[in-house]
């Protein structure tokens, strides 16, 4: 794969080459906006490398549509023939590939190899009017939702996602990144009666929602799901409810509006742009109940992106968000969207993250310092690469219920 690295690094050719996680949407979706920042910066184009049918048993892709069809230019005839060409010369020397999946162009590990932690990028470059997707079938879309459900053309869409243990197996393993829908129905009520379109996404759920009503479709469960309209149905959202988990990677990826619920990393999957908010689950240090502040300011190895392969995390315990935090939560960030003052951000909440970025520094300081020490304990110069990056997207902000003690 060496010869795409190569071509990247010549000035003057007109394209940039990136290959994305095959397999995970949200890790896929983030090389793609960074891969994409790199390319404009390089005032390249960017083409997105990916597996075709020959190698397809070999290395399974979440979303092909997704990898074809993304559009960060309007391609004319011959970038969509370069585009096709290169694509089966990546496929070609993938077959006989023996190693890894390759990481072509972006790598989200090296991305930040020749930046500083205090370089300051403005946000906006990465998400601001990048992407789209086929016009053609955004017409389409609209055409399947209205003759499959109740929804009508002046309803604005809210598309929701809750991480469970189906999403990625992950029964038995790390349940606290998981969470529950039964406690946000108060809140999907609040934004129907509204007069809102609200939509649970995904296409692997574990528990079917236990609400009826023509504003509400349960797309999880339902004949319509393809690659395609897992991608239309939040790239079209008014505003998107999720996770930390990859689905709320494609909302920011097509510049929508997110709440996260239920969040239980601080750095790693904080709220992105500036009108993004987040709230926290109730977090156990040593069985007692500690305030957000206190948990930034444990020691670094506690916000280290693989604390879970290590003891450290039977230290920690989260509490899912209750129906009420839930409910006052999302009725505060529509307030907020239907008066367009998203990107404002209470005194408390800027002074927390005036707090988060300087804590963000002193991770950085501790995984320096092991690499100095030429220590392996959980990665830190992959570790400080990351804080690099978390950096860049500490920009929206916690919800002030989680600030307030």
């Amino acid at each position: 794969m060496k010869i795409f690295n190569k071509l990247n690094n010549i000035k003057k050719f007109p394209y940039y080459f990136a290959s994305p996680l095959n397999f995970a949407i949200g890790t896929a979706a983030e090389q793609v906006y960074i891969s994409n920042y790199v390319a404009k910066q390089n005032k390249k184009k960017l083409i997105l490398l990916f597996p075709n049918y020959i190698n397809k048993k070999k290395y399974s892709i979440c979303n092909e549509y997704f990898f074809s069809k993304l559009e960060t230019y309007e391609k004319k005839f011959l970038d969509k023939f370069f585009f096709f060409l290169f694509n089966i010369l990546f496929n070609i020397l993938l077959f006989f590939q023996r190693a890894n999946y390759p990481d072509v162009g972006v790598s989200l590990l090296n991305l930040h190899g020749k930046q500083k932690i205090i370089d300051k990028i403005e946000v906006n470059k990465f998400f601001k009017n990048q992407f789209s997707l086929p016009k053609e079938d955004d017409s389409e879309f609209y055409d399947i939702l209205k003759k499959n459900t109740k929804y009508s053309d002046e309803q604005k869409i809210v598309t929701i996602h809750f991480r469970d243990e189906i999403y990625r197996n992950d029964k038995g393993r790390r349940m606290y990144r998981n969470s529950s829908i039964k406690n946000s129905y108060d809140a999907i009520n609040y934004l129907i009666d509204k007069g809102y379109f609200v939509i649970r996404v995904g296409n692997l759920s574990k528990d079917k929602f236990e609400l009826k009503n023509n504003n509400f479709f349960d797309y999880s469960f339902s004949e319509l799901i393809s690659e395609k309209l897992d991608l239309f149905l939040i790239k079209n959202s008014s505003f998107f409810i999720g996770t930390q988990s990859g689905l709320t990677e494609i909302a920011y990826l097509f510049n929508v509006p997110v709440m996260v619920l239920n969040m239980y990393q601080l750095f790693e999957g904080y709220p992105k742009k500036k009108c993004d908010r987040g709230l926290f689950k109730k977090i156990l240090y040593k069985k007692d109940e500690i305030s957000l502040s206190d948990f930034m300011n444990l020691n670094p190895i506690y916000h280290n992106s693989l604390v879970h392969n290590s003891n450290y995390i039977n230290d920690l315990d989260f509490i899912e968000n209750d129906g009420l935090e839930v409910s006052n939560a999302i009725q505060n960030f529509e307030r907020l969207y239907s008066k367009n003052i998203l990107n404002e951000q209470s005194l408390i909440q800027k002074q927390f993250n005036k707090n988060l970025k300087e804590k963000i520094f002193d991770i950085y300081n501790f995984n320096i310092e092991k690499v100095n020490q030429n220590s392996n304990f959980l990665n830190p110069n992959e570790e400080s690469l990351k804080n690099i990056r978390y950096n860049l997207f500490l920009n929206g902000a916690i919800m002030n219920i989680n600030l307030n003690y």
